[in-house]
C-alpha cells in the first residue's frame, strides 16, 4: 500500500503553499555571507557566493517552472552588475562581495532580476570618447599621456544576491580610495525590475512585485550610502519621487566639516590604540581605507579650502602616523604566519609605506606644513626592515634572488634606521638579528649576491 502511495506521489496534489515551501528550500539556500577575521579584508580572489541549489526542479513541467522560477527570483532578489572601463576587480577584491557567478554569459542570458546595474566611466580623466576612426587605436596608444577610448577598458558582467546589494553600495562607496575621484568619473544607471519586456507565459510575471514599498526598499541602501555621485539614472518599475529624491541623495557632500573629519580620525586613532592586537590592526586597516576614500574624494579639494593650512597639516600628520601604526600592527602578527599569508602583508606594509612616503610629497603641495620628526623616519625605515627580514627568513634559500633582495633591503633600511635615530633600542636589536641572519646564509651564490649588492 505504502509502495503505491508513493508511486502516485505528484507535486501538484500539494498545496500551494507547501509547494512555495519546497521550492524555496530547493532554489533558495545561499549560505550566509561570514567574514574571517583573520582576512582582515584582504582576499586573494573574488569570493563565491556559495549554495546548494538545484535547479532541476524548474524542468518538471511549466506550471512548476512557473511557480518555482517566481518564488527563486522573489526570494534571491537576484541584481544584474555590468561595467565597462572600470578595473572592477580591484573592488571585489578588497570588498570580499559574494558573487554567483562571475561568468559573463551566464549572467547576461539570466532573466529574473529584480534589478540591473550598469556602471561605465565618464570620458573625462580615465577615457577619451569612444573610438570613431578607422585605423588601430593601440598602435600609438601610450598609457602614460594618452586616456584610452571609451569601451575598450575592462567589462564585468555578474550577478549578487538581494541581501549582499548593501554591501555593493559600500564597495562602490570605498571607490575613492583606488581611483582618484572615482564619484565624478563614473556613471551607475539603475533598472528597477529587469525582466525583459516579453515574457513566456510559462514564467510568472513579476511587475506587481515593485510596490512603493519595494522600491524604496532596493533603493535604501543605495541612497543612504552613496554619496557624491552625479551622474545616476534610475529607471524601470519605479516611482518618479523616490527616484529624484535618490539621485539627489547620492549626489550630496559625503564630508562636509573638515573639524568633524580630523576628530574622528583622532577618535578612531586612540581607539585603536587601546585595542586588543587583533582588534587593533581590523580598526587600523579600516581606518587607512576611510583616509584613502577621503583624499581620493571630490570632497577633500573642498575640505582643504575650507580648513585651510591647520586642516591640511592634521591630516597629513593622522595620515602619516596611521599608516605607520597599521604597520606595526601587521608586523605582530607576521611572526605566526605561513609563507603565502606572509607575502600578502608583506605587500600590504610595502604599499602602505609607499603611500605614506608620496603623501608627504604630495601633500606638501596642499599647504601642509608637516614634516616628520626624524623618530618618525627611522620607525618607518625599521618597519620596512622587519618585514624584509621575516619575508626572506620565510623564503626558500633554493630562491637566492628573492631572499637576496630581502637580506640587502633589511641591511639598508635597518642601517637608515639607526642613524636615524641611533639610540632605540628595539632598533639596535632588530640591527643585530638581521646581521645575524645574514651571517647565517649558507655560502652560496645567496653569499655571492649579498656582497655584490653591498659593492654597488
Amino acid at each position: 500500500m505504502a509502495d503505491k502511495q508513493a508511486e502516485s506521489f505528484r507535486l501538484l496534489d500539494l498545496p500551494g503553499e507547501i509547494r512555495n515551501h519546497i521550492y524555496r528550500e530547493v532554489l533558495c539556500c545561499f549560505d550566509p555571507a561570514v567574514p574571517t577575521a583573520a582576512e582582515i579584508g584582504i582576499h586573494q580572489g573574488v569570493v563565491p557566493a556559495t549554495h546548494s541549489i538545484d535547479t532541476s526542479i524548474i524542468r518538471t513541467c511549466r506550471q512548476v517552472h512557473r511557480e518555482a522560477y517566481d518564488v527563486m527570483v522573489k526570494a534571491n532578489q537576484l541584481i544584474k552588475i555590468s561595467s565597462v572601463d572600470i578595473d572592477l576587480a580591484r573592488l571585489l577584491l578588497s570588498s570580499g562581495l559574494p558573487v554567483v557567478t562571475m561568468d559573463r554569459a551566464v549572467a547576461g542570458q539570466f532573466q529574473g532580476c529584480v534589478m540591473s546595474v550598469d556602471l561605465s566611466a565618464v570620458p573625462r580623466d580615465w577615457v577619451d570618447e569612444p573610438w570613431d576612426g578607422e585605423g588601430d587605436w593601440e598602435e600609438d596608444f601610450d598609457e602614460d599621456i594618452h586616456a584610452r577610448p571609451a569601451g575598450t577598458g575592462p567589462r564585468f558582467n555578474f550577478l549578487i544576491i538581494g541581501r549582499d546589494w548593501s554591501s555593493f553600495c559600500h564597495m562602490l562607496s570605498e571607490g575613492t580610495a583606488f581611483f582618484d575621484r572615482f564619484e565624478r568619473n563614473v556613471k551607475i544607471e539603475l533598472k528597477m525590475n529587469a525582466y525583459p519586456e516579453h515574457i513566456p507565459d510559462f514564467k510568472a510575471p513579476i511587475a506587481h512585485y515593485f510596490t512603493a514599498e519595494r522600491q524604496a526598499s532596493l533603493l535604501g541602501s543605495f541612497g543612504s550610502i552613496l554619496r557624491n555621485f552625479e551622474h545616476v539614472v534610475i529607471g524601470g518599475t519605479i516611482d518618479k519621487e523616490l527616484a529624484v529624491s535618490t539621485v539627489r541623495a547620492v549626489a550630496g557632500r559625503q564630508w562636509t566639516s573638515h573639524e568633524d573629519v580630523i576628530r574622528e580620525l583622532r577618535t578612531r586613532e586612540e581607539n585603536a590604540k587601546t585595542a586588543s592586537s587583533q582588534d587593533s590592526l581590523q580598526m587600523y586597516m579600516d581606518t587607512v581605507m576611510f583616509m584613502r576614500r577621503i583624499y581620493g574624494s571630490v570632497d577633500f579639494p573642498r575640505l582643504v579650502d575650507e580648513g585651510d593650512v591647520a586642516f591640511a597639516s592634521s591630516f597629513a600628520e593622522l595620515y602619516f602616523t596611521i599608516l605607520l601604526n597599521a604597520c606595526q600592527a601587521i608586523l605582530e602578527i607576521m611572526h605566526t604566519l605561513e609563507l603565502a599569508r606572509l607575502q600578502v602583508w608583506s605587500n600590504v606594509i610595502y604599499e602602505h609605506v609607499s603611500l605614506a612616503q608620496e603623501f608627504l610629497e604630495d601633500f606638501a603641495e596642499e599647504g601642509s606644513n608637516y614634516e616628520p620628526a626624524s623618530v618618525v623616519m627611522a620607525q618607518l625605515a625599521y618597519i620596512i626592515a622587519v618585514c624584509s627580514r621575516l619575508l626572506g627568513q620565510a623564503l626558500p634559500q633554493g630562491q637566492p634572488a628573492p631572499v637576496t633582495q630581502c637580506v640587502a633591503q633589511a641591511v639598508n633600511t635597518i642601517t637608515t634606521a639607526v642613524r636615524l635615530h641611533p639610540t632605540d633600542a628595539a632598533i639596535l636589536a632588530e640591527r643585530d638579528r638581521i646581521f645575524e641572519w645574514r651571517r647565517g646564509l649558507v655560502p652560496t651564490t645567496i653569499e655571492r649576491q649579498i656582497r655584490m649588492a653591498d659593492q654597488i
